[in-house]
């Protein structure tokens, strides 16, 4: 998804701004229901635009009509959200304090360092531990870069916010110009997704009531 598909996600959002024409229709007419529709509703909730009830009125119906599995709506919901998160700057080389094992060291030429992520998808409803965020700073731990983006639980007992809170981190001490400090020093910073996927504020509250793996999993 480009620019484009994000731009043409808002403006649908912002020609159809009742959501519940085109819930019905998700509903009523599921093979109707075009990705972009599933984008527009994705921007109105990221944009704060939907109550708690047609916010998982409309999660619930993604999932009752198995459109939550669809790939194209997928991609459409996914390039909505990224519109709205926050972007962090790459690390420069020069400013890396350790350095990857040669076999993952990325060129010095490269101008900016490769960061990954391990996210799950929560809600497996075994009660597990959260095992992402264990094999995160493992990864860090073998010379990766991690930049662990996470929030707490919505669908699983544990999320990985809260494993690293109940370790002693404060989730509010770290912002943009604090994460490349952090990765530098330690190869593993947590992103907490309040903070920098603000918009998915929104999403919290009606994703905890429903208690169910939604598309956002």
């Amino acid at each position: 998804m480009d620019a484009d598909a994000d731009a043409d996600a808002d403006a649908l959002a912002d020609a159809r701004a009742d959501p519940r024409a085109l819930v019905k229709k998700l509903l009523d007419t599921p093979d109707l229901f075009a990705p972009r529709e599933a984008a527009a509703l994705t921007a109105l909730l990221m944009r704060g635009a939907l109550s708690d009830a047609q916010a998982g009125a409309f999660l619930a119906a993604l999932k009752l009509t198995k459109k939550d599995r669809d790939p194209r709506v997928i991609a459409e919901c996914a390039a909505a959200m990224r519109s709205h998160a926050l972007v962090i700057a790459p690390l420069p080389h020069a400013s890396r304090g350790h350095a990857a094992p040669t076999n993952t060291q990325p060129d010095p030429a490269d101008s900016s360092l490769v960061l990954v992520d391990i996210v799950g998808t929560g809600g497996d409803g075994q009660d597990t531990f959260n095992v992402s965020t264990a094999a995160a700073i493992v990864a860090a731990g073998a010379g990766c870069h991690v930049a662990k983006h996470g929030n707490r639980s919505s669908s699983s007992a544990c999320g990985s916010a809260d494993v690293i809170e109940g370790l002693g981190a404060n989730l509010n001490n770290v912002d943009n110009n604090k994460v490349l400090h952090i990765i530098n020093d330690s190869r593993f910073c947590f992103l907490f997704a309040q903070l920098f996927h603000p918009s998915m504020r929104a999403s919290a509250a009606p994703r905890k009531q429903l208690g169910v793996k939604t598309i956002f999993n």
